[in-house]
């Protein structure tokens, strides 16, 4: 493990109650399957007004997962069909409804780029420097450089947890009240 793997992980632990770094990837983990759903359920409920149900969903799912740094030409290419011809119907929509999105809500670009910042910290901590040539990382790395710089503030993980958890909050209020 290299140096900057190394103080990576300790500064985890130092800022995380001590606890492992297979703590911080659980909970990490369990914060990242609720953003898939509160993104998805959010951008469901706007596409449905504007196309059928399917395709709305489709695209709820894939800008869900291009704002979390995944390859979604790949998850078309892998997916089977009819999956795969909805979502490449849509595909490229994804991008422009990704930044429409982020634009029309600030606690939102806050916890995607809280969310991709905690990912590129712990697969640093993981894969060490085979992380930085990842095409996750550059991935990534694009939608840090165009929404990062409104939050300058360093993410710790306590600090994310406590972020994410006001983002569910709020999110499920609004739903509620629907």
């Amino acid at each position: 493990m290299g140096l900057l793997s190394r103080f990576f992980l300790k500064r985890a632990e130092r800022e995380y109650n001590q606890r492992s770094l297979d703590d911080l990837d659980k909970d990490f983990a369990e914060c990242l399957r609720a953003l898939q759903v509160d993104l998805f359920a959010d951008l469901s409920y706007i596409y449905s007004s504007q196309m059928d149900g399917n395709a709305a969903k489709a695209l709820a799912a894939q800008v869900a997962n291009f704002l979390k740094g995944e390859d979604i030409d790949e998850i078309a290419r892998v997916s089977d069909e009819p999956l795969r011809s909805r979502i490449m119907a849509i595909l490229p929509q994804v991008r422009q409804r990704a930044a429409e999105y982020m634009q029309a809500d600030r606690q939102t670009r806050e916890i995607i780029v809280a969310t991709l910042r905690m990912t590129t910290f712990l697969n640093f901590g993981e894969y060490g420097l085979a992380w930085l040539q990842n095409p996750a990382k550059m991935r990534i790395e694009r939608l840090l450089v165009e929404y990062g710089p409104e939050f300058p503030e360093e993410i710790t993980p306590a600090a994310y947890i406590k972020l994410f958890a006001s983002y569910h909050a709020v999110k499920r209020t609004a739903w509620a009240a629907r």
